[in-house]
């Protein structure tokens, strides 16, 4: 687990009993914000810690392992099964601990675009749109979107969660319940908090500036509460 801590080792005096239970730590030091941004973007850390955070233990999570430490919250009252997909940055879906594995590039990004549409309704026309653009609308590209489908199909029967992805005529969608993500979190918060979001929004998918246009305006929405 990679995690950058806000401060200086040397007045970090709990850091050395922490690390003792936790050995599998790799610690990155940030003695100022522009420190701490840049460790953030080149690491990809797991959690932030603060000084005072070390004294008491308590994470400051990323999105990542934010989501991880809120996934009982998610689980129904049957315990049911469910994945977590990671929008802020580069796109992943995590079945358990484990990162899922696509075949086919484009089904992993047709699944991005059901997340970013938070369970409505895709129709194939606006997939095609959006995951090839180049295109012309014809029989071998719609093709293209079935083959997309097929393997999304596949992925989800691979790890026992079948129903959380949806399919009809000439359509697709997600079954939000089923998914733990870093996105809807944003949009509705957990008892009042929300998952700190660094200004990346699927970073692989152009079609994606649109929500990160509408991710920029909530914040500063809130900046001015």
């Amino acid at each position: 687990m990679k995690i950058v801590v806000q401060g200086q080792r040397d007045k970090c005096d709990s850091l050395s009993k922490w690390v003792q239970n936790h050995p599998a730590l790799n610690l990155y030091f940030a003695s100022s914000r522009e420190e701490l941004n840049c460790l953030v973007k080149e690491v990809s850390p797991h959690a932030v810690l603060t000084e005072t955070d070390l004294d008491r233990l308590c994470i400051t999570l990323l999105p990542g392992a934010y989501m991880q430490s809120h996934l009982s919250k998610y689980r129904g009252q049957s315990g049911e099964r469910i994945v977590r997909a990671v929008t802020f940055g580069r796109f992943d879906l995590f079945s358990g601990n484990e990162c899922v594995r696509f075949s086919c590039r484009k089904s992993k990004e047709l699944l991005a675009l059901c997340v970013d549409r938070c369970g409505g309704l895709v129709t194939m026309e606006e997939a095609i749109d959006k995951l090839w653009p180049e295109r012309v609308y014809d029989h071998r590209v719609k093709q293209l979107y079935r083959k997309a489908v097929c393997e999304l199909r596949k992925v989800f029967e691979r790890i026992g969660l079948s129903e959380a992805f949806v399919t009809g005529r000439g359509n697709c969608f997600i079954q939000p319940e089923y998914f733990q993500c870093d996105y809807f979190d944003f949009l509705k918060g957990i008892d009042g908090d929300f998952p700190p979001f660094y200004g990346e929004y699927l970073y692989d998918f152009s079609w994606a500036e649109e929500t990160l246009a509408k991710l920029e305006y909530i914040i500063s929405l809130r900046k001015e509460k």
